[in-house]
């Protein structure tokens, strides 16, 4: 079961921190602790709380335009650190916007705003599943996957994704991957 830090959701819906808090304790919003204490909300159940007070799709920080006839190279790894390191690559090659999507719940809004461009799935680090997102994608979306093994690589060969590289990462194969899937994007 995918689910969301205290932080993240607060990020996700546009709130303080503390109005996340109140919200669990006041019980309008799900969650559980984890065996350390901390609090963990279901994507579920975040969803279901956007639902019900007609948040629409989470205030999901957007990215440079808005307007969903333009392209978007989307990042799906909730390893901040390296899908930021992947963003600062990129945004030397292209100047298509660039978006990090840290679950599965982010990656979905992000692909409903979008309708055409590149989805880069980070296996090790990501909950999105890679045929579930193909699923979702609009149909102008190209999906690039970082697979976590070369095994899991074998398994989704043929299930028509754009590219799919395993680990080990050889950043620069990466790099080009998303670059030649970009192409038929630029400006």
């Amino acid at each position: 079961m995918a689910a969301l830090t205290t932080h993240q959701a607060a990020r996700l819906l546009g709130v303080s921190l503390p109005t996340v808090v109140n919200w669990i304790k006041q019980g309008r919003l799900e969650a559980y602790k984890t065996p350390g204490g901390h609090r963990r909300i279901p994507e579920h159940a975040l969803k279901a709380f956007c639902e019900e007070f007609d948040i629409p799709g989470a205030n999901q920080p957007k990215h440079e335009t808005d307007s969903k006839n333009e392209p978007v190279l989307l990042l799906s790894s909730y390893e901040l650190d390296f899908a930021e390191l992947i963003q600062d690559f990129m945004r030397i090659r292209t100047t298509i916007p660039i978006e990090i999507a840290q679950s599965a719940l982010g990656c979905g809004v992000a692909l409903e705003r979008a309708q055409a461009g590149v989805l880069l799935i980070d296996q090790l680090h990501s909950n999105v599943e890679p045929l579930e997102a193909k699923t979702a994608a609009p149909p102008g979306f190209s999906i690039v996957i970082l697979a976590e093994t070369s095994e899991e690589a074998t398994r989704l060969k043929g299930e028509g994704f754009y590219k799919i590289l395993s680990r080990p990462l050889v950043l620069q194969e990466l790099l080009t991957a998303l670059d030649v899937a970009l192409e038929g994007f630029a400006a």
